[in-house]
């Protein structure tokens, strides 16, 4: 995709304290999205419906930003009791969830309300590999906590995301959206023809050393969950990052 096309700054996969392992209120990540040069955001927290659509229109009065409706759907912790898939799946642009254990199942549900499936860092230990055969609508080409892998995407639309937990992580790695306004649905419709690309680069390995830091602390008390988030960090740390940090609104 060529950069010299009209494109919007788009981040799909952002977390808030609505996410137990995460810090930052939707006011703080909205804010910081947007200082950090980022046109659109959706707050993807782990397994709970997207905040109300009428306090997502209050933010992107507030700070100037395009705010999806999204979740991330998949197993956190081990022995979770609710009917989930285990991989992860972004469902940008659906209004809420349907927990099911049939990965088929879900991705129609998200298409039904008109949102995308992505395949969330695909090649993690909680990321679905085989996404192509899936019937995915999206993958995660680039997620800002996982070293970059060449996939074999089989004509889907590629997107990036930061996977952010604090504000620190934003504006590093995002999604060029080309030939669409700021409007959701045009966006959205970008993406489902795959005029997009990933951009940016991943988070630095000392941003999420000083994230799960911050976790030990949070999490002291319950090591169980503890012991998860460093089994997902452990796997990020292969991260490949260039000497140059700059956040999108470098890059844009």
């Amino acid at each position: 995709m060529s950069n010299d096309k009209e494109h919007i700054t788009l981040d799909p996969h952002v977390h808030t304290d609505r996410s137990l392992d995460s810090f930052g209120s939707p006011n703080t990540m909205a804010k910081w999205a947007k200082n950090f040069g980022l046109d659109a955001i959706a707050f993807s927290d782990h397994n709970v419906n997207p905040l109300r659509r009428d306090l997502l229109n209050g933010l992107e009065k507030k700070f100037d930003i395009t705010i999806f409706s999204s979740y991330e759907q998949g197993q956190v912790l081990p022995n979770d009791p609710t009917p989930n898939i285990k991989k992860h799946c972004i469902g940008l642009g659906s209004e809420s969830i349907l927990f099911d254990h049939d990965i088929a199942k879900v991705l129609e549900h998200i298409r039904r309300q008109g949102g995308i499936s992505i395949a969330a860092h695909p090649f993690c230990r909680d990321g679905f590999p085989d996404y192509a055969k899936l019937g995915f609508d999206a993958v995660e080409a680039l997620n800002g906590t996982t070293k970059p892998h060449k996939l074999d995407i089989n004509n889907i639309p590629k997107v990036g995301g930061s996977d952010a937990h604090r504000y620190q992580d934003l504006g590093y790695t995002y999604t060029r959206v080309y030939n669409c306004g700021n409007n959701r649905d045009e966006i959205l419709e970008s993406i489902r023809r795959g005029d997009c690309a990933p951009g940016g680069i991943t988070i630095p390995p000392m941003h999420l050393v000083s994230r799960f830091l911050e976790l030990v602390k949070k999490y002291a008390t319950n090591p169980l969950e503890l012991l998860e988030e460093a089994r997902s960090m452990a796997s990020s740390m292969n991260s490949r990052v260039p000497k140059m940090l700059t956040p999108a609104q470098a890059q844009r």
